[in-house]
């Protein structure tokens, strides 16, 4: 065999040893994290509902509301809502009109 066929050769066989180890590796992984997952399910599932879930209300205003009422406006700040429209003139009307009834509707 040539000397650069069996260079050739020998690089090939690197490469697919290399591969056949990251392909492991991620097989490896893949179980690892599905056992993870798994178990992270588990346990929060066990976890009382009280301790999932914090169902009083926040301390706040009068109506227990933190958003309401003249303090609210310094401590909150506005937030900019972006909607994308792709150049779709019903989407876009149908958008609008549910924005405009979910505003009206608060």
């Amino acid at each position: 065999m040539p000397p650069a066929l069996a260079a050739a050769a020998w690089a090939l066989r690197a490469a697919v040893w290399a591969c056949l180890a990251a392909s492991a590796m991620l097989v490896a992984e893949a179980a690892y994290m599905g056992l993870a997952s798994l178990a992270a399910a588990a346990l929060w599932r066990r976890r009382p509902l009280q301790r999932r879930y914090r169902w009083e209300p926040m301390p706040g205003a009068a109506g227990g509301d933190v958003e309401e009422g003249p303090a609210a406006a310094a401590e909150f700040p506005m937030v900019l809502v972006q909607i994308p429209m792709y150049n779709e003139r019903e989407v876009s009307r149908r958008r609008f009109q549910n924005l405009c009834f979910s505003l009206l509707s608060v």
